[in-house]
């Protein structure tokens, strides 16, 4: 008796043991042999051998009258009375409180006395989340990183088209990478309950991919395995994993995925036809992660190179037009390629993409982003939807939705979204840049808190928004010493080229702001209020980018603050039907000025009835903003509200609401050298208070000046990159 239930004990603790020391599951098989066959040989040597004072005898050789049997009896029965006690309370600790969802339950659905519907409640305990870590690089060379951070990555896309799965997004779980922190901490972070980890060893063809999945609660490996293979089988390595995880996840999950023919299984990587383009591809789409002209310039020949091993590989083309679009002109890219180039060298690739799997993320995606390079935001809201409904924790695409719906003035649903994104990826630096903007303005501090978090992550983005904050007060030096170090970070970014160039135009220092490069001449001039030169170099440049909507916008601006009334209206018209009626003229969401200018000339013109029409949209936008703290308490909104109020013909309240945005901030000269307030200089009645707001902007640019010609002739954060003229500092 005391036999089977010291067995039986030392079989539950081997179970438990076996996992949290990550031993294989042979072990317990071993153990559980040992106990049985040791049972018969225990009975053997109970019945031929008895222990005495002198030690043990055999039975035969004991005197009966010597017998001590009566004596150990009773202590055999002490010790099973013991065992007896410690299996009850064990068993009372499994029932109550165990975790049925952690690894344990492999020894329960073993268990005869576990019916279908107990193991079906146990499974859906479970919380279906899981974050995909970065694989370890055990190659000798450093450089593979993007190999084994490129299987973590395709493992995670994979995994992510199970449905009823919640996965990590790449940018959270990438910024764990070379972390030793505790699994469960991570998973914490993360909000997953489940942890992918491994590492990769690649030499030559041989290639060595160890990968395990854990409980994160407790630390329980669910599933391990170690694959020795050959390089060119590295797809079927992947499917193995992927289709291992979720059976160790259990079938009762339903995580799965349709294939192209609406019949479920685990999902698939999409293989290219040898392993060189397919590490090619990996590099490519490593160095797209990074951001930046650089990285995205070397990327594109990657991507290139891949095409060219394997001409049919779907996710090369889909990225190479993605890279080629982030390359593109726009201030919101990294690149100087006319929107023409991006259309005749992207498209291709999409089309080819799409031909070859539809049902390919990365393809939904490219037809997303260039969409969006179109400034097409209804298109990019439709093709955003089939990509996430393949891939949901693709961030980029929820990224490019969000600022669609932003341009569509659809706020609130772009604050959704921006919100799931980052539900779904709280390390975001991308989500969390934009939702830092959002609040740059409403909530400096929450938005400089995230800043600093940034500086850490990715320090170009957080220069970037420690930049915004200053900007959004008027703090221009303040603002430029954060431009500047953004600079340092990628000189070819045109997000910070454009940044620099527009602070030091608004301080007068115009010859510093042409220097940073060609394509900022004609926003130089338009800055510096040189408007007759601007409107030249702006046609210059629609003549290389015709259908740059950015420099169109600038052009009609600069026509306008020129006072060049004639045919101005029909430009206006012409880049009305460009954009759309719900754009309202503008390239830029936070303000409405080009409407309320178009509106104003309407007036003008005699065009009342679509002069109406026009504010009565600015109306429905200005309400809606109005519901948002991220809008209504920044200059911008002011300031729109000031020249709505002058489409009333209400002075008073076009004064009191340029004067708030003015407190609040705005630095712009152009907002308070409005064409429409040219008739307060003679309105004897506003005339003073209108020259008393100018005289303070001018004071206050002028002290702002002074403070940056300190900054980048004295105090120059990146003197080793870039230097101001010496006659800029000659005074």
């Amino acid at each position: 008796m005391a036999y089977l239930v010291l067995a039986w004990l030392v079989i539950q603790v081997t179970s438990l043991a076996v996992p949290a020391l990550n031993l294989p599951d042979w072990v317990n098989t071993l153990v559980f042999f040992f106990g049985l066959i040791g049972f018969p040989f225990a009975l053997f040597f109970a019945w031929a051998f008895e222990i005495t004072p002198d030690g043990i005898k055999m039975e035969s050789q004991v005197d009966r009258t010597e017998s001590i049997t009566h004596v150990t009896n009773r202590k055999l029965d002490f010790v099973i009375i013991g065992l007896l006690f410690i299996a009850l309370i064990y068993f009372v600790w499994e029932s109550r409180f165990s975790d049925n969802g952690n690894a344990v339950e492999a020894e329960s659905s073993v268990s005869q006395s576990v019916t279908v519907d107990d193991s079906v409640a146990v499974v859906n305990s479970l919380d279906k989340s899981i974050a995909v870590l970065p694989f370890v690089n055990l190659s000798s060379d450093p450089e593979q990183d993007y190999f084994s951070d490129g299987i973590s990555e395709e493992l995670l896309n994979v995994l992510a088209q199970f449905r009823n799965l919640r996965v990590a997004a790449r940018t959270s779980s990438f910024q764990f990478k070379d972390d030793n922190r505790d699994v469960s901490e991570i998973a914490k972070l993360l909000k997953v309950n489940h942890i992918l980890e491994g590492s990769v060893r690649k030499s030559g063809t041989k290639l060595r991919i160890t990968a395990q999945l854990i409980e994160a609660e407790n630390g329980y490996h669910l599933w391990s395995q170690t694959y020795d293979r050959e390089l060119k089988d590295i797809f079927a390595i992947q499917d193995e994993i992927s289709a291992a995880i979720g059976h160790a996840l259990q079938a009762e999950m339903k995580l799965q995925v349709p294939d192209n023919n609406g019949n479920l299984g685990a999902p698939k990587v999409v293989e290219a036809a040898n392993t060189a383009a397919y590490e090619a591809y990996l590099h490519g789409r490593h160095l797209i992660n990074q951001r930046g002209n650089k990285a995205i310039t070397e990327a594109v020949r990657y991507l290139e190179k891949a095409i060219r091993l394997d001409s049919n590989y779907a996710p090369a083309h889909a990225q190479l037009a993605i890279a080629i679009a982030m390359l593109s002109s726009d201030s919101a890219s990294y690149g100087d390629l006319t929107l023409t180039e991006v259309n005749q060298r992207a498209s291709p690739h999409i089309d080819k993409a799409m031909a070859l799997n539809p049902m390919l993320a990365e393809a939904w995606g490219a037809k997303t982003l260039l969409a969006l390079t179109n400034h097409n935001e209804k298109l990019v809201l439709e093709y955003a939807a089939k990509a996430l409904a393949i891939n949901p924790v693709y961030i980029d695409v929820l990224n490019w939705q969000s600022a669609s719906q932003q341009s569509l003035r659809l706020y609130k649903e772009s604050e959704v979204t921006l919100q799931h994104l980052l539900e779904i990826d709280p390390l975001s630096i991308i989500g969390q840049f934009n939702y830092a903007m959002s609040k740059a303005s409403s909530e400096p501090e929450k938005a400089e808190a995230i800043a600093k978090q940034l500086l850490k992550q990715y320090p170009w983005a957080g220069y970037r928004m420690l930049d915004m904050i200053e900007f959004f007060k008027g703090e221009l030096a303040k603002s430029l010493h954060w431009i500047l170090k953004a600079y340092a970070e990628d000189p070819l970014d045109s997000h910070s080229n454009q940044a620099v160039v527009f602070t030091l135009s608004m301080v007068g220092l115009g010859a510093e702001a042409r220097r940073i490069s060609d394509d900022s001449l004609p926003f130089a001039a338009y800055l510096s209020q040189n408007y007759d030169d601007a409107i030249k170099l702006f046609v210059n440049a629609i003549e290389q980018d015709p259908q740059n909507n950015l420099l169109q916008y600038f052009y009609i601006s600069s026509l306008y603050f020129s006072r060049q009334w004639e045919g101005l209206k029909e430009k206006m018209d012409q880049f009305q039907a460009l954009l759309g009626a719900d754009k309202l003229l503008s390239v830029y969401t936070y303000t409405l000025e080009m409407a309320t200018q178009y509106a104003y000339i309407l007036q003008q013109t005699n065009h009342q009835d679509e002069a109406d029409h026009l504010i009565s949209l600015i109306d429905i936008d200005l309400a809606k903003k109005q519901q948002l703290s991220s809008y209504r308490s920044t200059h911008s909104f002011y300031k729109d509200k000031a020249f709505r109020a002058w489409l009333d013909n209400d002075k008073a309240k076009t004064l009191r609401l340029l004067r708030q945005s003015f407190a609040l901030g705005n630095r712009r000269f152009t907002d308070f050298h409005d064409p429409m307030l040219d008739s307060l200089k003679q309105d004897p009645e506003y005339r003073p208070q209108y020259l008393a707001l100018l005289s303070e902007l001018d004071a206050a640019l002028a002290a702002e000046k002074i403070k940056v010609l300190e900054l980048i002739c004295h105090n120059n954060p990146i003197a080793d990159s870039w230097q101001a003229l010496p006659e800029t500092c000659a005074n």
